[in-house]
């Protein structure tokens, strides 16, 4: 678990640590007076080491050792990794907006450039606290992956580092596993059009209407 100024910083870190293999990474956006923030400094400790070589989680706009020079708006936080007080984790303001554009600018691009944009929603940051999740190789993030959990009282940060510890066994759960698409786990389906789509893939025992239905049923669950 790494705290995260910019975009280049985590895929530098996941290039050092992968050697051509895919990787899980995982970036938490939360700023520093929500509920994911005070889990976070009550568990660093166990967090740091669940997290281990496994997978990265790395937490925007955050950082350790530069204080003030590295961000005049800078502030303490109260984490710490260790008993050394020049541990102590900062959060800037200016490289959270940072990293949260270029998250949004990225897969945006990529959207555009794939065409896929006509289909999909790209991410936007929901100013709540958030998992980004997405497999990346080397340097190269796979922005097609990329999925984003909202955290709640049912799903919270621990929660999250739990599941994803997980991800070199294939446990990650459906909803927070990086696919080929962007998606928020938890969101509502919309019940009349989820039954549409099963009643079609049901009374079409074969052929067109089998087809028709379970294109509708997907293209219901994994719609934004």
């Amino acid at each position: 678990m790494l705290p995260a100024p910019a975009l280049e910083t985590i895929l530098d870190v996941s290039s050092r640590r992968t050697a051509g293999r895919q990787r899980l990474v995982s970036i938490l956006l939360a700023t520093p007076d929500t509920a994911s923030i005070a889990s976070l400094r009550h568990n660093v400790a166990y967090f740091d080491a669940r997290t281990g070589e496994s997978w990265d989680l790395h937490v925007a706009g955050y950082y350790a050792y530069g204080r003030t020079h590295y961000d005049p708006a800078g502030f303490p936080v109260g984490i710490f990794l260790g008993e050394d007080p020049q541990t102590e984790w900062w959060f800037s303001p200016q490289h959270f907006e940072q990293l949260r554009r270029a998250l949004e600018r990225q897969h945006q691009d990529h959207m555009t450039r794939s065409g896929l944009i006509r289909r999909r929603t790209p991410w936007r940051y929901s100013g709540t606290p958030e998992v980004v999740s997405m497999w990346t190789n080397d340097a190269i993030a796979d922005w097609d992956s990329l999925v984003a959990c909202r955290l709640t009282e049912e799903t919270p940060l621990a929660h999250v580092v739990e599941t994803h510890t997980d991800w070199p066994r294939g446990r990650l759960p459906a909803g927070f596993r990086p696919g080929t698409r962007p998606r928020v786990a938890g969101q509502a389906l919309h019940v009349d059009a989820l039954r549409r789509g099963l009643s079609w893939a049901i009374a079409g025992a074969a052929g067109a209407a089998l087809t028709e239905g379970v294109t509708a049923l997907i293209d219901e669950l994994t719609r934004h």
